[in-house]
């Protein structure tokens, strides 16, 4: 063994070989085992090429982890997509008006507290006699059209609030909101079986709850931001846009 001009190790092996007319002949081979910095820290390059690669999988596997989370939360296109979206905005403007409707008549309106507890009291009522005919409705023309229709009422009951000017006024919007907004979950529910696989639908009827109860909270975040100043342009812009 010895140390070559190149900075690396050889190896000299040699045998020899004996033969009748050409005597002894020697065979002698030479192979460098060893290179000086062959198994050392790689170059900067190198370095360099792995962590771009490990910069493109981490990538990878966060937008992977990203699409995945899209695709649970929301629901392929289609009716359920749809009913979602509008099962959030409904719950959305229920927030909101649970939160600011009692401080808007009491303070702007004029109305006591006792008369518009009382009209809640009346509109609830109400609903509890009306879910029935709404079901017979949504038999006859359809879950989806009976739907549409009460999201509309309720819609256009709630954008009343803002005119209500006396009791008997607050009396028949606030009954009308309120038996509107209690008739679309019975017609919602055949909604559902009507566009949903049976196995599907106790699933899609959870997904819509989680959905109902986000969109109640962040209305309700919202109504508080709007009662720090409770004017009334603010509060009847909560009610307005309401759904």
């Amino acid at each position: 063994m010895w140390l070559s001009a190149s900075g690396g190790f050889a190896w000299s092996t040699c045998s020899t070989a004996t033969g009748s007319s050409l005597g002894r002949v020697l065979l002698c081979r030479r192979s460098r085992i060893a290179r000086r910095g062959a198994h050392g820290p790689r170059s900067g390059r190198g370095q360099s090429v792995d962590r771009s690669a490990s910069v493109r999988t981490s990538a990878l596997m966060a937008g992977g982890a990203s699409r995945r989370l899209v695709r649970a939360l929301v629901p392929e296109r289609g009716p359920v997509r749809s009913l979602a979206i509008a099962n959030l905005v409904n719950s959305l403007g229920d927030g909101l008006f649970a939160a600011t409707s009692l401080v808007y008549f009491v303070r702007i309106v004029g109305l006591s507290p006792t008369q518009v507890t009382t009209g809640l009291a009346l509109g609830s009522g109400a609903a509890l006699l009306a879910g029935i005919p709404a079901g017979v409705l949504a038999d006859r023309l359809g879950p989806r059209r009976v739907y549409l229709a009460l999201l509309g009422i309720e819609g256009l009951a709630v954008a009343a609030h803002t005119l209500v000017a006396g009791v008997s006024s607050f009396l028949l919007v606030v009954v009308l909101a309120v038996v509107a907004n209690r008739s679309t979950a019975g017609v919602r529910n055949g909604l559902i079986a009507a566009v949903a696989p049976l196995e599907g639908r106790t699933r899609i009827r959870a997904y819509l709850r989680s959905v109902t109860n986000t969109g109640t909270a962040v209305g309700a975040g919202l109504a508080g931001l709007a009662l720090l100043h409770p004017t009334p342009a603010v509060l009847s812009g909560v009610l307005w846009p309401m759904p």
